[in-house]
């Protein structure tokens, strides 16, 4: 995650040291765009034999949540070009933001040590809140199962993660 971009990732090491956290900067395609001209991210972890078949990379573990993440095509020295995505094959482009939720819903966004990369309590009390007060500020990221409302399965999923930081589970 470079330049202007995904602001609310927590991936780094620098503030999140106990537990030791991954410095995740890049995620790359799984595996070469193929000749239909499809490519494949799989952000938990991605096999080049298996493109968009994801499995669980220790080293790829981030907190928070972010609106959308900027996704380009190329590498420094060239200038790397932002991709428009689209929702359905023919939609305009722009159409789709990739966006990602995560467990870690609240707190971890200013400089102080080791409060990134975590599932804890307070996060559990926001997206409870949200099941007795929907349209709240978080509610929309305390909706993991992408249903379109906050229920009792989204605060079991919160609930299966309580505690759940850089090395728990599966350390690096």
């Amino acid at each position: 995650f470079l330049g202007p971009g995904a602001d609310s990732i927590i991936s780094n090491s620098t503030w999140n040291v106990s537990p030791l956290c991954p410095d995740v900067r890049e995620v790359f395609a799984d595996a070469p765009t193929d000749g239909a001209g499809t490519t494949y991210i799989t952000f938990t972890g991605g096999d080049p034999a298996n493109p968009g078949v994801g499995f669980r990379d220790k080293f790829r573990k981030w907190g928070h949540w972010d609106q959308e993440i900027p996704v380009y095509v190329g590498l420094p020295p060239c200038n790397p070009i932002p991709l428009k995505g689209e929702i359905v094959t023919g939609a305009p482009l722009g159409s789709y933001a990739l966006r990602i939720k995560n467990m870690d819903v609240v707190g971890g966004l200013g400089a102080v040590l080791n409060q990134g990369e975590v599932v804890s309590i307070l996060d559990f009390n926001v997206c409870s809140a949200c099941l007795s007060t929907p349209g709240g500020f978080y509610c929309y990221w305390c909706d993991l199962d992408w249903s379109g409302v906050d229920t009792a399965v989204d605060l079991n999923i919160a609930t299966s993660h309580l505690t759940h930081d850089c090395d728990t589970p599966f350390s690096p």
